[in-house]
């Protein structure tokens, strides 16, 4: 059973996962003119790390002036040893994190989550592996 399958409260599964995340979003802050982007890692599960702040990856990558609505991104994400990286293609923005201050990950599952508050679209997905020449 996968752990959002035994505990489906967002407060209580990210306990429960052995996963590198990435999220992204624009958000509408109170009182902002605008909405503000980010995009930010953090490593699961927090039990490693003591809490939820815990697991914030560095760095976390604000005011992007990403995600609008309606736009459609084309984005690529590579953990290759010992580090991530999100490429947002269609703006040419890249971000990383070094994932060497974390215990190591040998597999993971990958899943999207997605907040009830925002709409997404999903398409042309492909994963894979790099090939050991790589």
């Amino acid at each position: 059973m996968v752990a959002s399958e035994k505990c489906t409260v967002q407060h209580t599964y990210f306990d429960h996962m052995q996963l590198p995340h990435i999220s992204f979003a624009a958000c509408p802050m109170a009182g902002a003119a605008e909405a503000e982007s980010y995009v930010g890692a953090r490593r699961y599960p927090g039990s490693l790390f003591g809490s939820f702040n815990g697991m914030a990856l560095n760095p976390d990558y604000e005011k992007t002036n990403l995600f609008e609505p309606s736009v459609p991104y084309q984005i690529t994400v590579i953990k290759a040893d010992r580090t991530l990286y999100m490429r947002v293609v269609s703006k040419d923005e890249i971000f990383n994190w070094n994932l060497a201050d974390i215990p190591k990950l040998q597999e993971s599952r990958i899943g999207f989550r997605l907040m009830r508050q925002r709409a997404s679209l999903f398409r042309n997905i492909t994963i894979s592996e790099l090939a050991d020449d790589h």
